[in-house]
Parts: structure tokens; sequence; C-alpha cells
């Protein structure tokens, strides 16, 4: 049984115990080149190095197969222990080989120590999706590749430090035996350190047979049956060859320049920046593999090449380069590493591992082979043999950009909106991790997808309204995201490519609203995600967008993009709730699920915790001398007046009828923000409202369009004692910075002072409760010219649109049971709390979300 649980700990310990193992290849590694110099001379050193660097390739080639099978057939666990504990087995071969004084077997022992290497090699990279899963596989791959490069850097350090001081009291074999059996210690408590790693099941029950030993193009055949697996694996082949590559033309410059040594300072600096990359891919593929920075580090390597030939190579512009050359390398196979791991397939990641690593090292002797003949035969310098590789790599950038328009595309989008947007997202474990999903959303902004896609694991396909497409921006945007367009007279062409993506495994999401609320509320639903599900046979999964409302690319103010943010980063919240399978997913089930995300969402809303009196307080002096009251008798109070008359009341010992200048419309309204202001309780019908259902009531209502009219008119219910009236007497002008008359006929007028007596006004009505406020209105309707769905925002007869962050449901006064549209039944509404309130009330939903109360 696989008891490993997908976290990125439960890989830990494998991240320690490789890191340490790659140290101990390079210190021994380090150590044998200085001990041969030492011993022989630089000749003798020369050949040392050209084995050892063959050595380290050839193993991979002879035993690539045996170590991918081995990696499949068993528990990837046993054999990444057994590969560990080979490498004191060949250490110690190392240590015996120094102590004959035998630098011959010495060496046959590294080669051991290779085909360890070897062995651990597919086991390790495919034990690392076992354990961690899809959604952290980007960062546990950008994690494993920044610390084998601190092990091998390290390493090489290390080792060369180690025998230097040591060689200086004993002899150079004395000194290499030391250093040796120090790093066999490390090899043993790297095996111990990984022992806690979670058991996982073996993928494959294929027996071992003789051929496997030499499939070797069988292995490459398997992986070129993938064209996306092939173009990852040769992409990571081709930086590593190259890498290869660089070294030797870094040996070369750094013996021109006069400083022989210093070739290991760029080639440190080099790894500096395959770290430093490492980890910034680490940290963008944190929720999953994310390729779309391997465009830039395609590009970005060229780009290094080019720098480092127009620099002195003795100046800090070339050490740059360096690292900048480390970076753009990182950006671009890491991500490749980890979607050549995740789409591998559970019984033959080990084999594709293996022929990747077959691959690459096949690569590595031809990149070999050319630079002898670019250095040798040509008489190149590296200038010239940077240029040379310059070519295959700008070419291979315009190849990457090429084929990865989307991925550049959702890259860019996802930066973006980091920038702009601070968004919390809970529920993603909801989202089924494969298969087919149908993710339907509310729809308040044309930022909308690009928040969708870049808060969820999974790569969406959007299904979006053709006549969008009427401009060339959006166009554009709909062929690199690979939208489906679905209109009116096409909308059979649509459900059908639709439905046959969910059942190809794809995650689609819809918004069933049909458009972008103009009016703020959650729409109507259109029926036909119904029959996409049930055909495509996959669950619907409701989400919900939480404050998006009020940033530039909604239609606050009136008006899309053509207005200041509010703020940045813009907080919005992202609920995604479980998955209804297909044959329930109904309008009901979906607009019940969307209602509970939009209240749950709604209140983790900061603002919400502030205490009342000090929002008050802020609300009043933030524009002092603007007009707040309009009593019937044409008297005006400034904010800042009414501010300093119910500070007045705060004293227990005053009354509201002892201050001067109170008059009998303004009494209650003086008297309950005195009561705000010392954080008093609020009551409407004798019914407690809390501070946070207050204050959300008015938010509620400042996100919807109602808003945005210059002026509007509310029809009062004749008591103050309403949590209607209450609502828009004071707490909708306290909260909403709006300026309130008194019509003296049963109405108040709200909005612009400038405009209470010049605008004309329409009237609106709704539904409050009390100790809730209020939850459902009728809206303005958009404009017309800018209203291509035909919304309403008023139905005439209803109270309106249930409000966001307000989960409301009709149930049967005999059952208790949720009725769906159009039925009628007891109304019963839930806010900040999550209690279910009823309302005392029959009514019903229509189609288009409208509220009917149908007896009182």
């Amino acid at each position: 049984m696989n008891k490993t649980g997908n976290r990125l700990r439960d890989a830990v310990w494998l991240l320690i115990a490789q890191t340490i193992g790659a140290f101990n290849d390079n210190a021994v590694k380090s150590m044998l080149l200085l001990m041969a110099g030492a011993l022989f001379g630089e000749v003798e050193k020369d050949r040392v190095n050209q084995q050892l660097g063959l050595m380290l390739i050839v193993p991979f080639v002879l035993f690539g197969p045996l170590a991918g099978w081995l990696s499949d057939r068993y528990s990837k666990r046993s054999v990444v222990s057994l590969a560990l504990l080979a490498q004191v087995m060949g250490l110690l071969v190392i240590g015996v080989g120094i102590g004959l004084e035998s630098l011959n077997l010495a060496v046959l022992g590294f080669f051991l120590l290779a085909t360890q290497s070897a062995m651990l090699s597919p086991g390790k990279k495919g034990i690392l999706k076992e354990l961690v899963g899809s959604e952290k596989l980007g960062m546990a791959v950008g994690w494993m590749e920044m610390l084998t490069m601190v092990g091998i850097l390290g390493g090489i350090y290390v080792g060369a430090l180690a025998f230097g001081s040591l060689s200086e009291e004993g002899t150079p074999w004395d000194a290499g035996q030391l250093v040796v059996f120090a790093v066999a210690g490390l090899a043993f408590f790297s095996w111990l350190i990984f022992r806690p790693t979670p058991y996982t099941e073996p993928k494959s029950a294929k027996p071992f047979e003789i051929p496997i030993l030499w499939s070797h193009f069988g292995a490459l055949r398997e992986l070129r049956s993938s064209r996306p697996l092939f173009l990852a694996a040769l992409g990571d082949a081709w930086f590593w060859a190259f890498g290869g590559f660089f070294f030797f033309v870094l040996v070369k410059w750094a013996a021109i320049v006069g400083d022989p040594e210093r070739f290991g300072f760029w080639f440190g600096l080099l790894g500096v920046g395959i770290m430093l990359g490492s980890m910034i891919s680490a940290y963008v593929g944190r929720g999953r593999v994310e390729l779309g920075i391997v465009p830039l580090g395609a590009l970005g390597i060229p780009v290094a090449l080019i720098c480092l030939t127009l620099s002195d190579p003795m100046s800090t512009s070339f050490n740059v380069c360096c690292v900048l050359l480390g970076v753009g390398g990182a950006f671009f196979f890491v991500p490749l590493n980890a979607f050549l791991q995740d789409r591998a397939g559970e019984e033959r990641r080990g084999r594709v591992v293996a022929a990747s690593n077959l691959l690459t090292n096949l690569l590595s002797i031809a990149f070999i082979g050319v630079h002898a003949w670019l250095s040798n035969d040509l008489k190149l310098n590296p200038v010239e043999e940077l240029w040379v590789m310059t070519v295959p790599a700008v070419l291979i950038a315009g190849f990457v950009w090429y084929l990865l328009p989307e991925e550049i595309f959702r890259i860019a989008t996802r930066a973006l909106t980091r920038i702009f947007y601070r968004l919390s997202v809970k529920g993603v474990e909801n989202l089924p991790k494969k298969g087919g999903a149908l993710i339907l959303c509310n729809h308040v902004s044309y930022a909308d997808p690009v928040m969708i896609g870049v808060s969820l694991p999974r790569y969406l396909q959007f299904i979006a309204f053709s006549g969008l497409a009427e401009s060339w921006l959006v166009r554009f945007v709909f062929r690199l995201t690979s939208a489906i367009p679905v209109s009116p007279s096409r909308a059979k062409e649509a459900i059908v490519k639709s439905s046959e993506k969910l059942r190809s495994g794809d995650a689609i999401c819809i918004f069933p609203e049909g458009g972008i609320s103009r009016v703020g509320p959650l729409l109507g639903f259109k029926k036909g995600f119904e029959l996409i599900a049930r055909k495509g046979q996959a669950p619907v999964v409701p989400a919900y967008l939480d404050g998006v409302w009020g940033s530039i690319f909604s239609f606050s103010d009136g008006k899309f993009l053509r207005k200041w943010p509010r703020r940045i980063p813009y907080p919005v919240r992202f609920h995604i709730g479980e998955p209804i399978p297909a044959k329930e997913a109904t309008v009901d089930r979906v607009r019940r699920s969307m209602f509970r995300l939009a209240r749950e969402a709604f209140s983790e809303r900061k603002d919400l915790e502030r205490p009342l009196s000090s929002t008050i307080k802020a609300s009043l002096l933030r524009d002092r001398s603007a007009p707040f009251l309009v009593e019937g008798g044409g008297k005006i109070w400034t904010r800042e007046e009414f501010y300093a008359k119910a500070k007045n009341l705060t004293g227990s010992e005053v009354k509201v009828e002892e201050v001067e200048g109170v008059d009998s419309i303004s009494d209650t309204c003086l008297h309950l923000a005195g009561c705000s202001l010392r954080d008093e309780e609020i009551q409407t019908a004798g019914i407690s409202w809390p501070t946070p259902e207050l204050i959300a009531s008015v938010m509620r209502i400042m996100e919807t369009n109602l808003c945005h009219e210059p002026a509007f008119r509310i029809q009062m219910e004749g008591s103050f004692d309403s949590a209607w009236d209450q609502t828009w007497f004071l707490w909708a002008p306290l909260l909403g910075d709006l300026s309130v008359k008194d019509e003296g006929d049963g109405t108040l007028t709200l909005g612009n002072a400038g405009d209470l007596n010049s605008f004309p006004a329409k009237t609106f009505t709704g539904l409050a409760i009390s100790g809730l406020g209020v939850v459902a209105m009728n809206l303005p309707d958009p404009p017309e010219d800018i209203n291509p769905d035909d919304q309403k925002g008023a139905a005439e007869g209803s109270v309106g649109r249930i409000l966001p962050g307000v989960e409301a449901r009709v149930v049967s006064d005999g059952s208790g049971e949720e009725l769906p549209v159009g039925e009628e039944g007891d109304l019963q509404v839930a806010c900040v709390s999550g209690e279910w309130t009823s309302a005392n009330l029959k009514a019903r939903f229509d189609m288009e979300g409208f509220l009917w109360l149908t007896e009182t």
C-alpha cells in the first residue's frame, strides 16, 4: 500500500540524501584530479580528467535501460535506498585502491560510483512525483535541481580544499585516503537519512528479460512515441550537453587569460545561476508544472552567450553573464524535467527517465566531439566557439516560442494577475486531479478567466461568447488559450465539442450566466451546461469569485477599464466547491452551491472584522464638508456636523432630546450613530444586528450598479425600526459615502449631493431582514449600448436578485426540503454568520434569479 500523502515534506529526506550524494561524487572527483597532478604531473592529470569525464557518461549509456526497469519493477524507495548504500561500496573500493597506491584501481572505484549514480537517477526522479503529486512537482523538481547544484559545487570546493590541506601534512596517498573515508561516512549517513521516506508501490510487473540490457534504442523509440515527452527530454538533454561543452570552453578560456584555475570560479558562477533559477522555478511551479518559463529560459541562453562573447573575461559583466546563463538554463530545463516526470505515467516513469538520461549522455558525447573538432581541427578560440553554439541556441529559442505560445501567454497573465490582484484561493482539493471536469463560476469581469486559470493546478479551456471575438485582441486571446466559442446560432456545435473534450479528460470552464454581470449580483443561469456535463460524463465543479466588482475589469462605475483601480493589489477570494455528479448537476443544484460559496467567501473579508465605531468615524470624517442629511424642511447636515452631534451623545448621562438642535427627524439617526460610536448593540425590530452583518449589508449594496446612479430613490416602509428604513436612512449614507434627502412623502433620495435635486431619480425596491440587513434588490438596467446580453436589473413586482454574499433558499413548509426554481415555499436566508434565518415570508425564484414574494 502506498503510504505517501502528496506532501512536500515526504520528499525532504530524498532531497537531503541526493544532495549529499552529489557532494560525495564531486568531492572524490576533485580529489582524484588533484592527487593525479600531485603524483604524476599535469599530463597524468589531464588523462585522469578525461577518464573521469567519460566514466560519468558511460554507465548511463550501458546501464540506463536496466536502471529504468528496476525503478518501474520495484519500489522506487527500495531502489534509491540500495543505490545510496552502493555509493558506500564504491567509495570503499576507491579507498582500497588509494591504500594500495593504485590509481587505476581508484579510477575503477570511481566507475562503480558513476554506475551507482546511473542506477540512482531514474529512482530519485521517478519517486518525486509519487511523493509530492502533480501540484507540488514543479516546486519539488526546482528544489532538487538547486540542491544538486549545491552538492556539486560544494563537493568540488570541499574536496579540493580538504585534499590540499591534508597533503601539506602527509603524502598525497594518505590525504586522498582520508578524504575518501570521510566521504564514505557521509555516504552512509545519506543512506540513513533517506530511511524515513515513505514506501511506494511498484508501478510495473514486467519480468526481467535479457534483451532489457541492450534495449537502448527501444527505450528511445518509446520516448519518441510521445512527441511532448520526447521534446521535453530533448530540451533537457540539449542544456546539459551544452553545459559540458561550455565547461570545456571555460577551461580553455582560463588558460588563455593566464589564470588556469579561474575556470572553477566561472563554473561556480554558472552553478549559482542554476541554483537561483531553480529556486525561482520552484516558486513559480509551486501549484503546477509551469512550462511558461521555458521560453524565457530558451531566450535567456543565447542572450547570455552573446553577452559573454562581447565581455572581457576578467570583467564583472562577464561574471554576471555566467550567472544569467545559469538562471536561463534553470528556467529552461527545470520545468521540462518536471513535465517529463509528471507526464511519463506511473508504469513507465522509470524507463522514460532512463531513456531521457540516455539521450542526454549520447548528446553529451556528441558535443564533446563537436568541441574537439572546433578546437583541435578548426582552431577556433573560445569566443568563436560560443558564437557557433549561439546559432543552435537561437534556433531552439525560436522553436520553443513557436511551440508554446499558450504557455507564454499564461505565464505573462499570471504575473500581471499577481501584481494587480491578491488572490486568496480555497477548495483547490475539490477539483479532480485528472479526468474531465466542468468548472462553473460567476462572471463579473474580463479578468475572471485569468484569475481562475492561475488559481487552479490544471490547465483549463474556456467556453466563451463568440460575440466577444469582434475585437482583434479578444480573437488573439481566444487563439492563444484554445477557447471554445459559442453563439446562439451554433450552440449545438459548441456543446458537442465541449462534451468530447470532457470525455477525453480535459478540464473546461463555463460561465453559466452567459455573460459578464453588469449589475453585480448573480444572474440567471443558462441550462446548456447540464447537457454538456451529461454528454461529457464529467462532474461539475462550482466556483465563485468574490470581491471582483470594483476592479477596473468589472462594470463598476458603469464602465469597463476606463477608471483608476481602487487599490493595488486588489483583494479577491476564489472558492471552489465540491464536485457534483453530472446527473445531479442541475441549475438549482449549482445555483445553491454558488450561493453558499458566495456567502463563505464574502464572510472572509477583512473589513467585516473592523469595529463599527472606527468604521463610522472614518467614513464621516473622510469628506467633512460634504452634505450628509437633507431633512424635509430643507435643513442640511454636513458629515462633520452630524459626527459632532452624534459624538455628543456618547456620554451615558446625555439623552437625545437634551441635545440642542435635534428635531424629530434626526433623533433616531443621531441616537443610533452615537451607539455605533460606542460600539453598542444595534437592533431592528427588537432583534440584535451584529456589526459584521450591518457592515456586510451596506457592502453588498455598494457592489451593485445601483451606486453608479447619480441619484436614486428608495420607497420606505414607514418604520425606522425596520432594517430596510434604517439601512437607507442611516447606514448606507454613513458607510457608502452617500448623501440622503428625506422627500417627506415616504421616499428617500440618495446619491451625489449635487444630484439629489437636479437628477431625475428612479425608485427601487428590495428586501431587508431584521438582524441581517438588505438581502435582495431591484437594480437599474445596464445602458443599452453596452449591454449585449440584454441583462435586466429589475423585475417589476419582485424584490430583485439576491445580493453578493447572501445565501438564500426556498424550502417546503412541511419537510424543509429545498424547492427548485419556480416553486413556492418558505424563504430562508444566511449571511456572514452562516446561520439560517427564516424571513417568515412565502417566496419563489424565477429562472432569471429574481425573488418574488408570494405571501406575507
